[in-house]
């Protein structure tokens, strides 16, 4: 899933080319998830994806530091 402003409703508005997530639900599957997102400070827009390929992705592009912090503040319950 890439959230990036690419459609003009998303590239206008008083910051440009900003959107932001404002929620989310997974679908049934257990797997797809949908993210709500504002776009260009006057719409709401929603973008899928597989909860799986996100999660490797993470594991593919993060840092053994930052998995290490990561399981440290799991670890202690942060």
């Amino acid at each position: 899933m890439d959230v990036r402003p690419e459609a003009a409703y998303e590239r206008g508005g008083d910051v440009k080319d900003v959107v932001f997530p404002c929620g989310q639900t997974i679908g049934a599957d257990g797997d797809t998830i949908y993210l709500y997102y504002g776009a260009g400070d006057s719409c709401m827009a929603l973008a899928t994806g597989s909860i799986r390929s996100l999660l490797s992705w993470l594991d593919s592009n993060s840092s053994p530091w930052e998995r290490m912090t990561q399981d440290r503040d799991l670890a202690s319950g942060r």
